[in-house]
Formats: C-alpha cells, structure tokens, sequence
C-alpha cells in the first residue's frame, strides 16, 4: 500500500530533501479510520495545488500535483485517472490508502505519474472506471473529468494553487506547500507574463535553419561595437525541459555572426535537440533573462532569415548562408536567353521567380553590355509567383539586339546586379540554365519561352497523370503531425502508416464504400520498441513483404530516445495480438559505407519491398531512402542481422535534395520528394537487368506543396480508370496528415485465356483476331496501340517490350508464333514496358511478338529474330568488375578473390545507369527538426 503522508510525515520527508516549510494541515491520525460509506469522491476529491518548476528542495525539482479531500470524512481516491492534457500517459490511482477527511495526497513525477507538466499544460482527474488504452489514453476521448486546472502560459512560481480555498478558482500562491493548505496571496494577483514571440537586444536570431539536410542550426547576430561572449548561455527550442548550454569559446563578434549548431558525431558541443515544424529558437544569459528569440509556425523551404541582417522581417531565403551575411537579393534571374532567333526572328530574355512566394518585378531593369539609359528596359508592375516565368521580347519590349558575345544582366530598383551572363557566342538553339532558375547556362535542346527549359540530357517534370484535386482521408484528431510513411498491402486491403515522433504504427482499413478508418487496436497506434523491448523508434517508413503475412518492415533514423545518436536501422514486427511491438530484429545499416556517418536526423526515411521477380534474381531486396545522402539503396538483409549492399539506386537523376520515400508499383519504384521539391515524384525501372528513369512528375495541382513524407498507391483498387494514391502529410497542414488522390490507368478486367491453337490470323495485322463473333462489349480498353522490342534475341533471354502510352498501365497477354507460346499475362509499367522471356526452347528464327487486351482484342505486334543461346558476352559493371551475360539473362562472376566474393547475384544484374540528368530542383537545407 502506497502511504498517505500526514503533515509531519511531509514536514519530515521534505527536511530531509533540504525543506524548511512550515504545514497548516489539520491533524491527521497515522491510523486512517476507514471511509465512511455513501461520499463520492467526484464531490469531494479536488486538484488543490500544482508545481510544474519545482526548486531542488522538493521532491528533488520533481513536478507534483496536490490532492484535497474537502469532504468530512476519508476518502477512497482508488480508481481515480489523472492526466495532463495530453490523451497519454495517463494512469489509474491504485494502492493508495484513504485520504482523511480535510487531508492531502501528493503526487510525485517519476514515483507516482510519468508525464511531466509544461507550460500552458493541465492536470485533469477522472472519475473511477474510466477505461484507459494501453498508451494511458482515454477509451473514450469525450470523457469529461471532474476537477481540472490549466496552468499559465508560462510557468507558475512558486505554484498554482486553489485560492481561497476549494471553491475559490486557481491562482499564483505565495509559497508553495505540498500536503498543506494553500498560501494563498492577498489582494491582487500577479499572472505570470507571457514571453514575446520574438525578442531582440545586443544580439539577435538572424537564420533559423529547422529541417536541414546536416543539421538544424541557429545564427545569432551581434547588433552592437563590441564583441559579445555567450559561453554558458542556455539555447533552447520552445520546450523548457530540454535546455542546452553554449559551449565555452563562443564569440559573436562585434557587427558579426555565430552559428549555433546542432550535436552531431563530429560535434560534440551542438544543442542536444531538433528543430520542429512550428517551433522557437530562444538564447538565455547566465542570469536566466531572455536575450534573443524568434518563432515560427512552420519549416521554411530553404531557412528562416532576416533582411537585413539582425533587424529586418523574416522571410524563406533564396538560399542558406549559414554563418554568412544573409541573401537578401530579390529572388529573380535570368533563365532563358535568344540571340540569334532563326528567320531573324527577335531577341528574346526569360527571368523566373527563384524565391518561395510571389515577388513584384516593378522597377527591376534590363540591360545588354552597355549602360543604356532611358533604353534600358524597366518592368513596370509584374508579379510573379514562385516558379512563374516572364518573357521580353525585342521591338515590344527593349529595342536593342544582343549580340554573340554580349552580356544579359538584371539590376534590382536600387541599382544593385541581380544576375548577369555572358554569351561566349550565340547558342546553337539559346542559352538557359539547366536546371531552370539556379544551374549553369548551357545550351538548350529546343528554344521554351515562358516554359522550363529544355536542357540535353534532362528530363522535364511532366503534370500529374491523374486527378489534380485530393481530398483528406483522416479526420482531426487521428494524428498531430509527424505522419510519415505509408504502405498499402493488397493481400489485405490494409493502409500502414508510421508516426516518427512517438514511435507509432498505425492500421487503416476501408469499408465497403471506400472510407477509410483506424484499424481496432490501432485507434491511438501500437508503439514500436527496439528488440530489447526499450526505446522509441523514430519510425521514418513501413512495408510489407511478400509471403510474410502479418509482418512489417519499419525503416528508423535512430531512437529518440537517444536524438543526437545516428541509428539507420530497418526493423522487423510481427503484429499479431494488441499493445506495443516489440522487433524480432534489427538491421543496422550503418556498416555501408555511405551510411556511416549520418547524421542523427539523417537516416532512412522510405523502405519498399521489391520482389525478385521484379528484379530478375533469385532474391527480392528492400530500397530504401536516406535523407543525409539523398539517395537511395537496394539491400538485402540476413536472418543474422546482415546487410549487403546490392546497388546504389541512379535516383541522382531526378536532382531531388532529399528522398522522402521510396514504393514499389508492380513494374516500377516512384522515388518521393516532400516540400523541398515541390512534392515532385519519380519513376525508376528495371530495364534488361539495369535500373533507368522513367519519368518525372509534379505534384497534382490541387494539392499545396505540403510536407508529404510518405506516398503509397493502391493498384488493384482501380475502379473507372483511377488507381488511389496516399500521401502522409509530417506538417499535419490545416490539421490534416492523411489524403488520397488518384493515378489513371486502364483497370484491368479478369483474364481470358487465350487458345494458342487459335490464335486469330498471322498474328502480325494488328487486326482483330481472338475476339468473340457478336460482342460488342466496350471494356474501356484500346484497341491498338504501338508495339516495339529489340529486333533479335537468345533463347531464354528477357527483353523489354514497349507500347505506346494508350496502353500504359493495361493487363496484356503476350503470345509469341510461328509456333504459338504464351508468355504470360502482365500489367503494363506506367512508362509502357513490358518483361518478357523467350522460351529457352523456343526454336531459332523469325517470330512475331503480340500483345492482346484481357478480352483477346490484338493491340498491336512487332517482329523479332530469335538466335539460340550462343557465348555469353562480357558486361563491365559500374564497379569495374567483368562478369559474363549468359543467354539467360543472368550474370556470372568471370572474376575471383575478395572483391568477387562480396558481390551477389542481384547486384550484378543491377548494372549502373549512364549519365543521366533530370530537371533539379532549387536547394534547400532540411531535416524535420523533423523527425
């Protein structure tokens, strides 16, 4: 039994804790007579006092919450809920003896609650009965407690108690007294005053970086002459229980700057905290006094920073300059330039918003080498949105030419250069950066006035292939943010989805109508724990794998537990029964080399399953993507904790600054970008045993560039020519974290087996061979589209058929004659490919390739000279080791020794990608303060 202390067993415990209090309680009896019968403890049980800064002489600065019995008889509180006012953590009063009549029990952190009590936070208790989830939520959310307080927004000194007595209202008290009655303040009361949400004084915030790729950070400025030592200074975030301390040498110099970073392997001395989206960066001098503080409500696309330096308004950056004088240049540039149109067509320039919010062109001006004057061109009033482009044009806008080694420059309406360039001669087609906005002036593939450039070896970002608009999935109060990554397991129609702050793994199942809900037993998610049953995983993305049913895959930066330690692990759960999970193993990918050095907020954000059909190897692997090298991996993982590297995945293509996640689509790997992209999305497939891009998309244009961290799509959901699509929103924009939209596609229609005896002609007229006589059924599908393959190949070979767009995302069949051989029915890749091998035997000579619709209708065929398997033919992998193409398909080691050794079948057959650029995007420095 846990003891009710009376007022000397208070006064005893606290002297011994250093205390010096004197106590007003009335005598209490050490021998507690039982409760009276028939006294409910909803009227007479209340919260009389609350510490939530305690000094160290008591309880050891430990929070503590009063109770007071007001009634005239004890008091059984067993069975009573108490709770700050967060839905967890939680807990239920049991083993406490009576509280006698008029007399106080005392609640200690850490001995008898878990949670701690912050600024604005609340204490509530709920009546005996009230049923708790297994995270110390309430079963019930519409659960109403009986005695409640909110404390002040900032912390009460010396406490909060209940003044005049228990039917007065809650107020500052003159000292604090636990297990007596209040020392309450006579006379007007004094509330504690709220700090500004921004402060300056000799020194100031000046650039706020919260989701960096490296590191979160915070640039101080010195506004004085003199150099300032903040050497034991407290940085804080806006959570006063995790300060940290400046390291001893640092200087801000007098007019200068001091970055303040954050703790890494390589630094030990950084803040032992992130940078959230919607947070504060606040700087304390040695006697506790606010000095300098800024806060914001969201992460910035590139950083938070002021212009000018140290005093004017905050604003996104056109780009970091950590620990540099701030860019506060207007945010436009020369994109496109025409010198030497063709038909001595006019001279044209094209300029573009680099900067994240719309910006007013009036009085920017325009020159060629010469100062021209009143010739000059002079924008009048122009705004241009993030992104938007403007083009002038000779003889409507300038009345000059440019020559071949002329000079294009910007000048803002002050006089200062924005941006210049000089023609080395007249381009081919024209000059543009590459990619648009920030990259080097190259020379463009076709001339794109008031369009993204068009720059040899990129690939333009196409519009989303499918519905611009989304509609949320969840409701309010499913998630608060840190929503990360999604999974849909089509063996169960299941929805999987990660929370990276609290460690949580979430279920979602639809109902026959399509809307979605919280799976049973996941309503508040199921914690996740390292295999040692400890820590809280900051679980970045989920998958399943096939032939492993009820089993997850969760891919982590490291235990928050233990935030400024790098942990890049993918972890296994079986999530069988209720309650929090617990891994069967871990695999720590640290041992790649690329991997062994991340940042703590640096590590894995996706994981997908691909199987090894799909990969053409014995094995299947995972991908998953790293935010620290913005890359991602195909690795394979042992049942010993093991970790091979099979590939370096070629997701450089798409300039992306960060992989936000990673899904496998039967036939191709979308590679995910959050914000920092504009919510681009990109396509990677296995062609003839080699990865190549797809294709590049933007985000659907309903959709603001949000922070979407996790994408899943649901294929065999395909319903009137739209696949839904899932994005994970870590911002929780608009109190939101959940939304759908949707992929076009051709739905696939249950097979007809299709007779090889008869197959419907020559099998080359592209006619309409294989139909049934009468049906005139329209299944949605086309009726012919563009068929291509190599024009020879082995016996036991796999080659990729293409078919023109109509036929993306179709279910074919594909028969090989003269002899006719069925090759199997398969989904068309979005980018049109399809797999196939030739029958090893298969005889040697001419054949026809035809692709028919699930109904039989012949879409298309093409020819194809089918050799017999001959000598395998030397291939040189991107690491330099030779291996041999057997007919197969497969490749075998023609090396031996160590470096032979480490290398498995899969990654052999992954050969590297060759040099391939994708449109880019601008920079910016991220991590999710994030996690």
């Amino acid at each position: 039994m846990k003891r009710v202390y009376t007022a000397s067993a208070w006064a005893s415990a606290l002297t011994m804790a250093g205390a010096s209090l004197a106590f007003a309680a009335p005598a209490v009896a050490d021998e507690l007579p039982a409760p009276a019968q028939g006294v409910a403890v909803q009227e007479a049980l209340v919260i009389s006092e609350v510490q939530s800064k305690a000094p160290e002489t008591e309880f050891g600065g430990a929070d503590w919450i009063e109770l007071h019995n007001a009634s005239d008889a004890p008091l059984d509180i067993n069975g009573v809920v108490v709770m700050d006012a967060k839905d967890e953590e939680g807990i239920t009063l049991e083993g406490y003896q009576p509280i006698a009549a008029g007399g106080y029990l005392v609640l200690v952190n850490e001995v008898d609650f878990p949670f701690g009590l912050g600024k604005a936070d609340m204490v509530r208790l709920f009546a005996p009965g009230t049923a708790l989830t297994e995270q110390g939520g309430l079963v019930e959310p519409a659960s109403v407690p009986f005695s409640q307080t909110t404390l002040p927004s900032e912390h009460p000194v010396p406490s909060w108690g209940l003044c005049p007595s228990e039917l007065g209202d809650y107020w500052l008290t003159a000292s604090s007294t636990p297990g007596a009655a209040n020392d309450c303040i006579e006379g007007e009361i004094e509330v504690p005053v709220e700090e500004p949400s921004e402060l300056s004084t000799t020194l100031a915030i000046n650039e706020v970086e919260s989701n960096g790729d490296d590191t979160d950070w915070i640039e101080v400025a010195n506004l004085t002459d003199e150099d300032i030592d903040i050497s034991g200074y407290a940085i804080k975030d806006n959570d006063d229980s995790r300060p940290d301390l400046v390291p001893n040498g640092s200087v801000v110099p007098a007019h200068g700057l001091l970055v303040l970073d954050e703790l890494t392997t390589t630094n030990p001395y950084g803040f032992d905290f992130g940078l959230g989206d919607g947070d504060a960066a606040r700087l304390y001098n040695q006697d506790g006094d606010l000095v300098a503080k800024y806060t914001w409500d969201a992460h910035a696309a590139v950083s938070w920073a002021r212009c000018p330096d140290g005093t004017g308004p905050w604003s996104d950056a056109t780009v970091s300059t950590k620990g540099e004088p701030n860019d506060c240049s207007l945010p436009v540039r020369l994109n496109e330039i025409e010198s030497s149109a063709p038909g001595d067509g006019a001279d044209w320039v094209e300029v573009i918003n680099i900067g994240s919010t719309e910006v007013d062109l009036a009085g920017v001006t325009f020159m060629d080498d010469k100062d021209r004057g009143d010739e000059a061109f002079v924008f009048p009033t122009t705004v241009l949105a993030p992104g938007e482009l403007a083009v002038l044009e000779e003889g409507t806008d300038f009345d000059f030419g440019l020559g071949g080694d002329d000079t294009a420059r910007l000048f803002d309406a002050v006089g200062d250069l924005l941006d210049s360039f000089t023609q080395p001669a007249h381009a081919g087609v024209t000059w543009g950066r590459c990619p648009d906005g920030t990259g080097e002036f190259a020379n463009t593939a076709t001339a794109t006035p008031g369009e993204l450039n068009d720059c040899e070896g990129y690939v333009r970002a196409l519009a989303w292939p499918g519905a611009s608009a989304v509609e949320t999935v969840d409701g309010e109060d499913w998630f608060d943010g840190d929503l990360s990554g999604l999974d849909y397991d089509a063996s169960t129609g299941a929805l999987w989805a990660v929370h990276n702050g609290d460690g949580l793994l979430y279920k979602m199942t639809a109902d026959a109508a399509g809307t979605w809900s919280l799976a049973p037993g996941y309503e508040d998610g199921r914690r996740l724990r390292y295999p040692d049953g400890t820590g809280t995983v900051d679980s970045e993305g989920v998958t399943v794998r096939d032939g492993e049913p009820g089993v997850v895959y969760v891919s982590s930066e490291r235990n928050n537990d233990a935030g400024s330690v790098s942990r890049p692990s993918v972890l296994r759960y079986e999530v069988a029964g209720t309650g929090e999970l617990i891994a069967t193993h871990e695999w720590n990918l640290s041992s790649i080399e690329a991997l062994a050095a991340l940042p703590a907020n640096g590590g894995l954000e996706g994981i997908t399953w691909i199987p090894a059909d799909a990969l053409g190897t014995s094995e299947g692997a995972f991908a998953v993507a790293v935010e620290g090298t913005a890359s991602a991996y195909l690795v394979q993982l042992g049942s010993a904790g093991e970790v091979t590297l099979v590939e370096t995945l070629p997701t450089d293509v798409f300039g992306f600054d960060l992989i936000a996640d990673v899904q496998w689509d039967g036939g191709q790997l979308w590679v995910v970008c959050d914000e920092a992209c504009d919510g681009r999305v990109g396509t990677l497939s296995v062609i003839g045993g080699a990865w190549e891009a797809g294709q590049l998309y933007e985000r659907p244009a309903g959709m603001a560039n949000i922070a979407n961290e996790g994408f899943a799509v649901a294929r065999d959901l395909c319903v009137d020519g739209a696949v839904p699509t899932f994005y994970a929103d870590d911002a929780d924009t608009d109190g939101f974290s959940l939304r759908t939209g949707s992929l076009s596609a051709t739905c696939p229609e249950a097979p007809t087996p299709v007779d090889p005896e008869t197959p419907g002609g020559d099998g080359g007229d592209g006619g309409n061979a294989g139909q049934t006589d009468g049906d005139d059924t329209d299944s949605g599908a086309p009726t012919a589209c563009t068929v291509s393959a190599p024009a020879e190949g082995d016996q036991g070979e796999s080659l990729t058929l293409r078919l023109s767009d109509e036929c993306a995302n179709l279910s074919v069949t594909v028969v090989m004659y003269s002899e006719p051989t069925v090759l199997g029915t398969f989904t068309v890749g979005a980018d049109g490919t399809v797999t196939v091998t030739i029958p090893e035997d298969l005889p040697a000579g001419d054949h026809t390739i035809e692709v028919q619709s699930a109904d039989g209708t012949v879409l298309g065929s093409t020819a194809i000279t089918v050799n017999e398997a001959g000598t395998a033919t030397p291939v040189t992998t991107g690491g330099g080791v030779t291996v041999q193409a057997n007919s197969g398909g497969t490749l075998t080691l023609a090396t031996t020794g160590p470096e032979a050794g480490r290398l498995v079948a899969g990654a052999l057959l992954l050969i590297s990608l060759g040099t391939v650029m994708v449109l880019a995007v601008r920079r910016r420095h991220g991590s999710r303060g994030r996690a």
